[in-house]
């Protein structure tokens, strides 16, 4: 759902407290990179070459690379070592060979990027 559809559901709902008051603290699209994006491709490549698959899933909350695709019109995706279900939790750690396995995969989505797969 967009911004805009989100906002406009929160006022029809208010319409009926007119004295409701509310503020936006953040106001970002949904990110959404197409699965045929040049850095979806790269990623995938990548990872092949690394031995590792990780799936390409829609998956709801915010994050910091949002503004890259909405603001710069940039492909942005959330790629990064540790399971999610312990991000942002009470336990939360990520074990030192995955963060590992996640810089080598960096390194090749660059080199990938860069080299236009031609390796």
């Amino acid at each position: 759902m967009k911004v805009e559809e989100t906002l406009a559901r929160i006022e029809a709902y208010l319409a009926d407290w007119p004295d409701a008051e509310y503020k936006i603290t953040k106001k970002g699209e949904c990110l959404d990179t197409p699965e045929d994006s040049p850095l979806i491709k790269a990623i995938i490549q990548a990872a092949g070459r690394t031995g590792l698959h990780p799936p390409v899933v829609g998956w709801r909350g915010w994050t910091e690379a949002e503004p890259f695709q909405s603001g710069l019109g940039i492909d942005a995706v959330v790629l990064g070592p540790g399971e999610l279900k312990r991000a942002h939790s009470a336990d939360e750690f990520v074990d030192l060979a995955e963060v590992q396995r996640a810089a080598n995969l960096y390194a090749e989505i660059a080199l990938s990027i860069l080299c236009h797969d031609q390796r």
